[in-house]
């Protein structure tokens, strides 16, 4: 799906589309990504493995995050009207992962995107503040800031610690005396 979300957030950066330009979207990729993501969605959690809300997301709110796949979202108008326009096919030229993207808009005219290496892939891997503001995104609403700034402390030196049961309590929400 990582391919697919980082493909539509390629083509309004290169071609300056907007969702309510679009008519149609095709998604291209493997059969693995076929076979798991090509989905009628009826709540958050499958939102979270369907191709048509990964492409309705950024379109629709220029993000991908923990937000965009709440229910509220997830069964807004505007999203299920989305998923609507969005197609699957097979394409065995594209590797395992990699998935394009071709957007038609209402005047006819396409563009497309192909990501082979998703942001995060090990070929394409996130910075450290990108880490970092990935797990304060899915982390905030269960767990205080502090909490959350120990958490990020221990993980960096994970490596160094004794033990990690200061680590486990703390995201368990236990008090925990190791201070990072």
């Amino acid at each position: 799906m990582h391919a697919v979300i980082d493909a539509c957030f390629a083509l309004p950066e290169q071609y300056h589309v907007a969702a309510a330009q679009i008519a149609a979207v095709l998604v291209r990729g493997d059969a693995l990504l076929l076979a798991r993501g090509d989905r009628m969605v009826r709540n958050a959690r499958e939102a979270r493995v369907s191709i048509q809300h990964c492409v309705a997301a950024p379109f629709l709110w220029g993000k991908a995050g923990v937000e965009e796949f709440a229910q509220a979202r997830v069964m807004s108008d505007a999203a299920v009207a989305f998923r609507t326009l969005v197609r699957v096919e097979l394409d065995a030229s594209l590797p395992m992962g990699a998935a394009t993207v071709i957007v038609r808009t209402h005047p006819g005219d396409t563009c497309e995107a192909t990501v082979v290496h998703a942001r995060g892939s090990l070929a394409h891997p996130l910075s450290d503040a990108e880490l970092d503001a990935k797990v304060y995104a899915s982390a905030s609403g269960s767990m205080p800031a502090t909490d959350i700034e120990h958490s990020l402390a221990m993980l960096w030196r994970l490596q160094n610690l004794a033990t990690i049961q200061p680590l486990m309590a703390l995201v368990a929400g236990r008090d925990t005396a190791e201070s990072p």
